[in-house]
């Protein structure tokens, strides 16, 4: 059970990293 708490916690930290990370260049290509 740890183990899949730590991978699904990894993969939403990507998930929210990749979504962050799409806002800010779509931010700066309309600025």
């Amino acid at each position: 059970t740890l183990a899949i708490c730590g991978i699904l916690l990894v993969v939403g930290s990507g998930l929210t990293i990749v979504s962050l990370d799409q806002r800010q260049r779509r931010l700066a290509v309309v600025a």
